[in-house]
């Protein structure tokens, strides 16, 4: 059992560090597949994309069960990878190095990776940790926000993650979405005197000892802000 054990940790590994070489590497550009959208079905098939290191690491390490779920993993891992593909190799060849330059680092950036690509829950959003990414390695925010965003969108509901992009004021939508945006950390709350601003949705509250009762208001955060900025739009 032992043995066993350290096997599946060794697979483990070498998964994170050549998720982290994709990431640095010159691959990128061979994931596209001009005119066709990846299918699941392209990851069923043993032959396909088996060249691409990341690709061929994970079939070894499962082929003695890779099926759907492996091939759902293996194209979120694509579409995740996709959005690097344009920022220059030495490019994101230093946004890794300079988060930490020793292997056991690395490691843990894969590591981290893996868990959360793995953990979405819906194909979409591996697109937009990519951008998130990208918006990290371009040093548009820092590493502590990409994860604060990953955090939000691995929690969010997808369909309410797309009306956030259209609706950033929570002006059209209901309060299920509008409890949601704060739930997940996109809407701060504020108390206000009573006042006007298509920016802000009110709620009043009652006070028996004050005839003005105090105002609720939710506002897009820096969260928010980012989250639309660099990974929906």
């Amino acid at each position: 059992m032992t043995n066993q054990n350290n096997s599946i940790a060794v697979k483990r590994t070498s998964l994170e560090v050549s998720l982290i070489n994709e990431v640095t590497g010159d691959n990128l550009k061979e994931l596209l597949v001009e005119g066709a959208e990846i299918t699941i079905d392209h990851f069923l098939e043993e032959s396909v994309l088996k060249e691409i290191p990341f690709f061929g690491t994970l079939y070894k390490a499962t082929k003695a069960a890779f099926g759907l779920r492996e091939s759902i993993f293996a194209k979120k891992v694509f579409k995740f990878l996709i959005e690097l593909k344009d920022i220059p190799k030495e490019k994101r060849e230093e946004f890794i190095n300079n988060l930490e330059e020793n292997k056991e680092y690395r490691q843990k950036v894969g590591e981290k990776l893996i868990i959360l690509i793995e953990q979405l829950d819906d194909i979409e959003k591996p697109q937009i940790i990519g951008k998130l990414l990208m918006a990290a390695i371009n040093e548009d925010i820092t590493y502590e926000g990409f994860l604060r965003l990953s955090s939000i969108v691995q929690k969010a509901f997808l369909p309410d993650l797309k009306k956030l992009k259209t609706h950033p004021y929570i002006k059209g939508v209901n309060r299920l979405i509008e409890e949601h945006f704060v739930s997940i950390g996109v809407y701060s709350m504020k108390l206000e005197e009573d006042q006007i601003n298509n920016n802000f949705i009110y709620f009043h509250k009652e006070n028996e000892q004050n005839n003005s009762p105090p105002l609720v208001k939710y506002e897009l955060n820096i969260l928010g802000k980012n989250l639309i900025k660099y990974g929906l739009l």
